[in-house]
């Protein structure tokens, strides 16, 4: 805790001190380890899902998402959270399309 002198006497203090801090900044100084802290604590704040987490390119090339595949997967997201309210028909037509892959 730092200590300020007042009348030559010393006098403890509580400081708050706050940083503006970039993030690109921040993320291009973490090691892999803290890339992967980064992505736990993304995931337990609901903030990315885990089926959308490739470590290795997150860990080495921190690589943006084109915008059509992040509509592709937003849109799997809705499927995937909304499962229950799909018709036999289209459960089926997601089913026989993932098993051509």
């Amino acid at each position: 805790m730092p200590t300020i002198r007042q009348h030559d006497v010393p006098v403890e203090a509580e400081v708050t001190v706050d940083f503006d801090v970039e993030v690109k900044d921040f993320l291009d100084d973490c090691d892999t380890s803290e890339i992967d802290e980064v992505v736990d604590w993304l995931k337990e704040n609901g903030h990315i899902k885990d089926t959308h987490i490739n470590r290795q390119v997150c860990a080495t090339e921190l690589e943006f998402i084109e915008a059509f595949e992040l509509e592709f997967i937003e849109a799997l997201d809705k499927l995937y959270t909304k499962w229950n309210a799909l018709s036999k028909e289209e459960e089926s037509f997601i089913v026989n399309l993932a098993k051509r892959f």
